[in-house]
């Protein structure tokens, strides 16, 4: 995933990003993992806790999201 990606390039944690976004582990831990839904609001949160354009962001996620339903 798009946000995985930018934590392993900036060597951050999920912690790290709980505790920049207020976002409490267990959730955002929930949320990378598929378990939980996303919503428009997280990734603006997310983004500000990355310090990323929010659009950006959405965009990269649509991109991929785009490219893996065509691998299917």
């Amino acid at each position: 995933m798009v946000i995985e990606q930018i934590l392993s390039t900036r060597r951050l944690s999920h912690r790290e990003l709980s505790r920049r976004t207020k976002i409490p582990h267990s959730t955002l831990t929930d949320k990378l993992n598929g378990k939980t839904r996303w919503y428009l609001e997280d990734l603006f949160t997310i983004a500000d806790g990355l310090d990323v354009n929010p659009e950006d962001l959405v965009i990269e996620i649509l991109r991929v999201a785009e490219e893996d339903s065509r691998l299917r």
